[in-house]
């Protein structure tokens, strides 16, 4: 199954591409999807050098590493220089950070 998906990212001459679920059963010749074999799916995507990514609207993302060799370099001295400082310093204020990213902090109980 992972061939033929690296085979069909790569004849749509895209680096990166969605497929549906109901692709990828047809492509498995499965009923459902577990967590086994989409994680056998996956380190064999890796083989043949494709990711193969949950969407959050539904179905997959298929990406060709290659697409990523000329992204430009992220560094942590340009983007978090203060962050780091702050975790030095224990002080990280980690609800600001989740806040940043648009994503709901988790509320722990104690």
């Amino acid at each position: 199954m992972a061939l033929l998906l690296a085979l069909m990212l790569h004849r749509s001459g895209k680096a990166r591409g969605r497929v549906s679920e109901k692709t990828l059963k047809l492509v498995a010749r499965r009923t459902n999807l577990r967590g086994a074999f989409e994680k056998e799916v996956k380190d064999w995507l890796d083989y043949y050098a494709v990711w193969l990514l949950p969407l959050d609207r539904g179905g997959w993302a298929l990406v060709a590493k290659s697409a990523l060799e000329g992204a430009p370099p992220i560094t942590a001295m340009n983007f978090i220089k203060a962050e780091l400082k702050a975790l030095n310093d224990n002080t990280l204020d980690e609800a600001a950070v989740i806040d940043e990213l648009g994503f709901q902090s988790v509320e722990t109980e104690e």
